[in-house]
């Protein structure tokens, strides 16, 4: 008799809880503002003589930045993000900056038993570094759709 009661006490509960749930007087949304006009500040070095501002019927995402020269031939070339690449990490790519592989390029042109190497040398014999010389060719080529499909196709093909 008593579960019985239970039962039925918890089920007015619950029911008394879902009708004040639905029927709770909602908060009013305020509609949201304008977006401001942004400007991005003069960076010394750059080809523009005034900051960008926002185009007319933009979103603030489509704000278009100042273009910079391209970088003189003699000046060092900022290193590429290899964690870019399927199966380089945090980890493995600071060994690879360390052994003095820091471009797409540099990475494409290493023979993968130089790779294996570096890693052996660092105990990481878990690492399979059979496809990045491929991967880095590609994404030294800013060709990622290409990539992409390497990447899909060597995690399909069996081991």
């Amino acid at each position: 008799m008593f579960r019985k009661f239970q039962f039925r006490l918890m089920f007015v509960i619950g029911f008394g809880l879902m009708l004040w749930f639905l029927t709770r007087p909602r908060k009013e949304t305020t509609p949201t503002p304008e977006p401001k006009e942004i400007t991005i500040p003069h960076r010394p070095g750059s080809t523009t003589s005034a900051p960008a501002k926002k185009r007319q019927g933009q979103r603030p995402s489509a704000i278009t930045k100042p273009k910079t020269t391209s970088p003189a031939a003699g000046a060092p070339q900022p290193d590429d993000d290899l964690t870019r690449l399927d199966g380089i990490g945090p980890r493995i790519a600071s060994l690879l900056k360390t052994a003095g592989i820091t471009s797409y390029a540099r990475l494409a042109d290493t023979p993968i038993d130089k790779l294996q190497q570096i890693l052996g040398a660092a105990s990481l014999r878990l690492a399979k570094p059979e496809t990045w010389p491929a991967q880095a060719r590609l994404a030294a080529a800013g060709d990622w759709q290409g990539w992409k499909e390497l990447v899909l196709k060597s995690k399909s093909s069996p081991r």
